[in-house]
């Protein structure tokens, strides 16, 4: 029975395998095989928390430690035994070793200095490379290196390679002119054979002498290059049967000269991962390769004198790039190779747009101060870039990978209460230095005595083209009016439209202006807005249901439930009947089926002013069979268009029903500490399928544009590298600032964003069928698609690693679980175009969609306590308060109780239908009678100083309006202590007995066949 566990964990330990790379180099013939090991060492993780335990980054401490101890151990053997070091500063370097394991710093320092290993460059911050502004990206190089706080790697180890190894190989066009200037010489990507990768799906499949050797790489054609060095992982080591195995096949490719010169096996690995380390194996099973981890590979270097350790500063000082690559895709090694794994969860979502409310209101703020006094500018400067209390400081802690994913379907419960808290003060304190400019500006400002409001507007871009800007400001009325008129002072009239009209509870009525205007990069323009009194012979005049017929060439019509019937530019038709067509993926015994919408059209409202401005809403419903009931995501959807606008906005409102959360996910890897329904899958919203069609010959067009604010484009041509990927269920290839775009034969469909209302890194998933020859496409607007992996069999190797790492990697499990119960409010900008790229000015009325320009209310009926738009949105929450007789909470849903050192974490989800003031808390020891309440805001609280081996009971309850309390949860009891580790004989039980057995007999081959070449 001993022989069945210990094969069952190291079949477990399979199912973690995590990342990889392959690489090639030219020199004399019959030349030697360089190793390079990487240990990529983050111990901010989203899988676990921050407890120096199992649960936390116990793990990372203990398995570092046993990489120090065999490296050193070797060495002292008289073994070659070399590798390199990759570390973030901020969490890592700065704050967790020095606290917990200060040894690890001293011991690659003395490794280090004593020439044996060498350290590359990570971002300090660990954060999404690809989805940072260039004063983000240069911070975080530049601190990386050395930095005030004394965590950057010469500050620490004193020397390092100007190598940089992304967080999650994320990467991006126009981000290698800044490393160029920053002096960094090359980047180390993963070109793996298994889904953990950041380019190898990208480009047809490299020769040998390329895929094992150092390369140029470029993100556009003729554009500025840098070294790539490809790296692999512990799952290509599996797909080629074993290390050795893998090291012999290469020496045949050099001595049979397929291959001349020398060849880099270039290994980079999470440091945190247990294949590092040895596993407990009896003796029946000694002879499994890949089960000695380190000290297997060292042995092998050993075993042969054509092949020695080396690190990437020494192998590229001795071997020059041996070809050039150029990958136009936006890279990530979360599953479907790309951005999946941190921009298609709903907490994701969520945090991102706080990001962006962070960086909005830094632009507003510096927009504004072009024209304050010095003074003025200082104090915005102070609270935007100073110290580490400043907005940009708390932005760059917030854009931390770990913070998004690569857990799914959501990060672990403490990581998503600190990246909540850090997201939430960097928008805060941005907000802050906006308004200190708009309390300057405003000040200095005169408006007509005739203006009801008058309106400051500032563009934000420094240049670019005119843009068909759309502003959207909420307003106060005393009274419905029957018109609007709007103008630039001076200057002349303004489309305007007064929409989303409401009564207030006491008085007046709110509501939504929006104004049409032309601006011109960093353009101000003072807007004087009037309405006009209610008058009953006006009332025919203040809307517009009259359905727009074709305008500037683009035609828009409705069905009759609602939904789109035509959207066409030039008479080429974009969009049909089925242009969009919502739904939701969600488990039924156990097998996912697809629950599509039903559409039904909403009345126009009689209060709303827009005599320029076509309205229509409709809503969708998806009906979900949940426990003898239906549970009903329900989708509003508001179309709008003025007169004469080449695009149409699409406002969407979804509320996702909340279903029972029962299931816990915990394991070796993965540690949520929370609850969910793992049997939603998928989530479409406003799914999007343009009449748009490509081929392989002629493959669709992507365009997107990059926080550097650059525009590029990469082709969907996956089936002519791989005929097995000309379908694809999802993939997410691009970081969107703003908008994405397709185009194909002439035609293309721009889809844009509003940060305002909700973003994402990358927002737009999509997914690709290839029927009869031509190429089909959907995108999926703030959705996530799920299903089977891209395929990787034009990369050679067996394949085995990818199915086992589809069927137990926790990173490929769907995001649909996150987003039982929330809700979403986004903005959408759909403009269809003639040509490839988009038109310029198409580009930059996007861009000016995408970060509205700021409003400073210079005058308001309501007086000057309203400055910007945050403050109306408050003086509403005031003015809306309703009196009621409030009804007691029910009992917090998915409450759970985590145990660890001295400690228990409690995480639930709050009440559905009532506002909850806050939360009670009480726990006490098994067997007593007192209980010890905390009151809590949030639905989380850590409880401290507890004992250890002791057994705690635990309840929370709610409380609501005129504090009346719920019911009490059901009571938890738990015993208090350290997490131990799950095994991996725990993770095997997800595997297929049948899997098990191929991968069995697949290491047993691999292990025949590496004695037989020996």
């Amino acid at each position: 029975m001993s022989a069945v566990r210990a094969l069952a964990r190291y079949v477990a330990m399979l199912g973690l395998l995590s990342a990889g790379w392959v690489s090639a180099s030219w020199g004399a013939a019959a030349g030697k095989i360089y190793v390079a090991l990487g240990f990529h060492a983050n111990f901010y993780h989203s899988w676990r928390g921050d407890t120096p335990d199992e649960a936390g980054f116990g793990t990372d401490i203990r398995v570092v430690r046993g990489i120090l101890s065999i490296l050193d151990e070797a060495n002292a053997r008289g073994l070659d035994a070399r590798g390199y070091w990759e570390f973030d500063g901020l969490f890592t370097l700065e704050s967790i070793l020095p606290q917990y394991a200060p040894d690890i710093i001293a011991a690659v320092r003395r490794r280090v200095q004593d020439g044996l290993d060498e350290v590359i460059l990570a971002p300090y911050n660990n954060g999404m490379f690809s989805a940072m502004t260039a004063a983000e990206m240069r911070f975080n190089l530049r601190a990386a290196v050395s930095n005030p706080w004394g965590s950057g790697v010469q500050d620490l180890f004193g020397q390092y390679t100007p190598f940089l190894r992304p967080q999650e190989y994320m990467f991006t066009t126009g981000s290698i002119p800044l490393l160029e200037v920053e002096g960094i010489g090359g980047v180390v990507l993963a070109y793996s054979n298994y889904p953990f990768t950041a380019f190898s799906n990208f480009l047809p499949a490299l020769p040998a002498h390329q895929r094992f050797g150092l390369l140029w790489l470029q993100t556009e054609e003729g554009g500025a290059r840098t070294v790539l060095l490809p790296a692999v992982s512990i799952g290509d080591i599996l797909n080629f049967g074993s290390f050795e195995q893998w090291l012999l096949e290469l020496r045949r490719l050099q001595t049979t000269g397929q291959v001349q010169g020398d060849l880099l096996l270039h290994v980079n690995f999470d440091a945190d991962a247990e294949t590092w380390l040895p596993m407990r194996m009896p003796r029946l099973l000694r002879w499994l390769p890949n089960t000695g981890g380190l000290r297997e590979y060292i042995e092998v270097v050993n075993r042969y004198d054509w092949v020695s350790f080396t690190t990437l500063g020494e192998y590229a000082a001795s071997h020059a790039p041996v070809g050039t690559v150029v990958v136009r895709q936006d890279m990530a090694d979360g599953a479907w190779d790309g951005q999946y794994s941190w921009a298609e969860k709903w907490p994701s979502q969520w945090l991102w747009t706080q990001i962006e409310h962070s960086r909005l209101a830094e632009e507003r703020a510096q927009a504004l101060a072009r024209t304050t006094d010095p003074e003025t500018r200082q104090r915005i400067e102070q609270r935007l870039f100073d110290g580490r209390e400043s907005a940009f400081f708390e932005r760059i802690r917030a854009l931390s990978t770990t913070h998004f994913g690569m857990s799914t379907p959501l990060v672990n419960e403490e990581r998503q209460a600190k990246a909540e808290t850090i997201a939430t003060r960097a928008a805060s304190v941005a907000r802050e230095a906006e308004r200190i400019a708009a309390e300057e500006v405003r000040a200095r400002t005169t408006v007509p005595d005739e203006c009801t409001y008058g309106l400051l507007v500032v563009d934000l871009r420094r240049d670019g083209s005119v843009a068909d800007a759309l502003v959207r400001v909420p307003v106060w009325l005393d009274r419905r009016p029957a018109g609007v008129r709007a103008h630039t002072v001076p200057g002349g009239p303004l489309e305007a439209a007064l929409v989303d009209v409401e009564d207030l509870p006491h008085s007046g009525v709110r509501a939504e202006l929006w104004l049409r205007l032309s601006l011109a990069p960093s353009a101000q323009e003072l807007v004087c807005v009037r309405f006009d009194p209610a008058s009953p012979a006006e009332e025919m005049l203040r809307t517009n249901e009259r359905q727009p017929t074709e305008q500037q060439g683009v035609e828009f019509r409705l069905q009759s439930d609602g939904r789109p019937e035509r959207l066409a530019v030039a008479g080429v038709t974009i969009g049909g009947t089925d242009f969009v067509a919502p739904f939701v993926t969600y488990r039924v015994a156990g097998s996912p089926r697809q629950f599509d919408a039903r559409w039904q059209r909403l009345p126009a409202s009689t209060a709303e002013v827009r005599p320029a401005l076509w309205r229509e809403r409709a809503r969708a419903v998806v009906r979900l069979p949940v426990e003898n009931d239906e549970a009903a995501t329900d989708i509003e959807v508001t179309w709008s268009r003025f007169a004469n606008a080449p695009w149409i906005v699409a406002d969407v409102t979804v509320k996702y029903p909340y279903t029972p959360k029962r299931d816990l996910l915990s394991g070796l890897q993965q540690k949520l500490r929370r609850l969910v329904d793992l049997r939603w899958v998928e989530v479409a919203p406003f799914p999007l399928h343009p009449l748009l069609r490509g081929s392989r010959e002629r493959p669709l067009r992507i365009w997107k544009r990059n926080w550097l604010g650059v525009v590029s484009s990469y082709d969907l041509d996956y089936g002519r590298i791989n005929p097995a990927n000309a379908s694809v269920d999802a993939c997410n290839h691009q970081v969107t600032a703003g908008w994405v775009a397709v185009a194909s034969e002439g035609a293309g469909l721009l889809v844009g964003y509003n940060a305002d209302r909700w973003a994402s890194p990358a927002f737009a998933p999509m997914r690709l069928r290839e029927e009869s020859g031509r190429q089909l496409l959907w995108l999926n607007p703030f959705g996530s698609y799920h299903g089977r992996q891209m395929d990787y069999a034009h990369l050679g190797g067996s394949g085995i690693a990818n199915e086992v790492a589809a069927r137990a990697g926790a990173q490929f499990r769907p995001n649909g679980p996150s987003f039982n119960g929330q809700t979403q409010r986004f903005s959408l900008l759909l403009a269809p175009y003639v040509g490839d790229a988009p038109p310029h000015e198409l580009q930059a009325t996007a861009e000016v969609f995408f970060h509205p320009p700021a409003v400073v209310y210079v005058r308001t009926p309501v007086g000057s306590e309203v400055l910007v738009r945050e403050d109306f949105e408050r003086w509403f929450a005031v003015q809306s308060a309703e009196a009621s007789t409030p009804l007691p909470p029910e009992p917090p849903p998915a409450f759970l109780v985590n145990p660890t050192e001295q400690a228990a974490h409690l995480v639930w989800d709050p009440p559905r239908g009532v506002k909850v003031q806050f939360y009670e808390a009480a726990w006490r020891r098994a067997g007593t009678e007192t209980w010890t309440t905390e009151r809590v805001d949030t639905p989380r609280l850590a409880i401290e100083g507890l004992e250890n081996d002791v057994e705690y009971e635990f309840r929370v309850r709610a409380v609501g309006d005129g504090g009346k309390a719920g019911e009490w949860a059901p009571v938890q009891r738990v015993r208090i202590g350290p997490v131990r580790g799950t095994g991996f004989g725990r993770e095997a039980r997800s595997l297929d007995w049948k899997l098990v057995a191929r991968l069995f007999f697949h290491s047993a081959r691999a292990a025949v066949a590496t004695w037989m070449q020996r």
